[in-house]
């Protein structure tokens, strides 16, 4: 048995888009019993329900897509040891990441332009392995959640549907695609 807690719905839909929803079901309740096959893993998962996915209710729940474009600040030497770059050589993969993060936003615009083809641009670009097989998806952010700062400011700001950005972190430059939040999702039905 494992105890999973702080489970977002793209971490499980990874596993099994009916598992997924199953746990974020607003009907779920603690007690709540379920089997769902994941074939990908040729197992079976036997879950009951302890606490219901409970959606932080003093802001929307944010979904965005990112694509990060990474710029490094060390490098590891032949002994295994990590060597932090000089601030001119920081300063210029900084730069180069910027130039691609504004490469590949042009060239999702002059394409499709959709969520999907977004999604797709991801996967095949992000420096961001945790995210690259959801298409760059982090659902339901809200002011609680644990994000760089500039992350989570750019996701919880007034956006529209298919709004895009790239913002700067410490980490290199994310190009933002804004999904929806759940307060406009709600007024869409």
């Amino acid at each position: 048995a494992t105890l999973a807690g702080d489970l977002t719905k793209a971490n499980i839909t990874s596993l099994s888009e009916d598992f997924a929803n199953w746990v974020f079901d607003s009907a779920r309740k603690a007690g709540d019993m379920n089997i769902f096959e994941v074939e990908s893993q040729e197992a079976f998962y036997v879950v009951l329900m302890t606490t219901p996915a409970h959606k932080d209710t003093s802001t929307a729940g944010a979904d965005v897509r990112h694509l990060l474009v990474q710029a490094e600040t060390s490098t590891t030497n032949d002994a295994g040891e990590t060597i932090t770059l000089s601030n001119d050589e920081i300063a210029a993969n900084f730069d180069a990441a910027k130039k691609e993060a504004e490469k590949l936003l042009k060239e999702w615009k002059d394409g499709e332009a959709t969520e999907k083809s977004f999604s797709a641009l991801v996967t095949e670009h992000t420096d961001d392995t945790a995210s690259a097989e959801t298409g760059g998806l982090y659902e339901d952010i809200t002011s609680q959640s644990n994000y760089v700062p500039e992350f989570l400011e750019w996701s919880l700001a007034p956006h529209k549907a298919g709004d895009t950005g790239i913002v700067k972190t410490d980490y290199g430059y994310h190009i933002m695609y804004y999904v929806g939040a759940d307060s406009q999702q709600k007024k869409q039905k």
